[in-house]
């Protein structure tokens, strides 16, 4: 994987370093946001609006959020800075700062408890090299979306998309494209179809248009 930070200017390279620097030293503030918003989610009660709703817990957590502020992805981001905080050692924390690793990476997370088990509880600075290694030379996923996605959400995703898509594709070349994305998303053969007429009847429903109109 390229490192594309020491392919940057010295500028751009030393905003980075300072970005990092400021943002690791800061994570314990943030990270105490995130466990109350833990605290806030795991301890919520559904109002009967999100009952039927296909996530309720999430959709509740959601317009908490909305009504705090700030954006549900930001809050999942300050929840995992808090697990992260609270999971690695002071040590590591540390020396992440100075080696500019971001210990909130999922990916780093999974590689972290791979090792974990044959980490010494008190390395010395040669050990502590050899975790940072590792954990750098981890390597995220192919762009897998951690954070799940409420229904509504979902729609007036697929709806923005298919409007978009609407002005330059012809209905027939829009239908197409979603069963497109069913497959490279791996949904099984035989559910495909079910559920991209029914994606395509609540987009048609909400945008007012027929995709199915040829």
């Amino acid at each position: 994987m390229l490192n594309v930070i020491s392919q940057q200017s010295t500028v751009v390279q030393t905003l980075c370093d300072q970005f990092t620097r400021s943002y690791q030293k800061n994570r314990q503030l943030v990270g105490s946001w995130g466990k109350m918003l833990q605290e806030i989610r795991d301890g919520l009660t559904v109002p009967e609006d999100f009952v039927e709703n296909e996530d309720p817990r999430g959709a509740t957590f959601g317009a908490i959020c909305r009504e705090l502020g700030i954006p549900r992805s930001s809050a999942y981001h300050y929840i995992n800075i808090f697990l992260v905080t609270s999971t690695y050692p002071q040590w590591l924390q540390d020396a992440s700062t100075q080696a500019n690793l971001n210990l909130a990476l999922k990916h780093v997370q999974n590689a972290y408890e791979e090792i974990r088990e044959n980490i010494p509880t008190n390395p010395n600075p040669l050990e502590v090299a050899g975790v940072v290694a590792k954990l750098k030379a981890a390597k995220p996923p192919q762009q897998e979306d951690e954070e799940p996605i409420t229904k509504e959400e979902l729609v007036k995703a697929l709806a923005r998309l298919i409007k978009r898509g609407m002005r330059i594709m012809s209905p027939t070349a829009v239908v197409q494209a979603v069963g497109q994305a069913l497959t490279d998303a791996k949904v099984p053969p035989e559910q495909q179809d079910g559920i991209l007429h029914t994606a395509l009847d609540v987009v048609d429903k909400n945008l007012g248009i027929n995709t199915r109109n040829k």
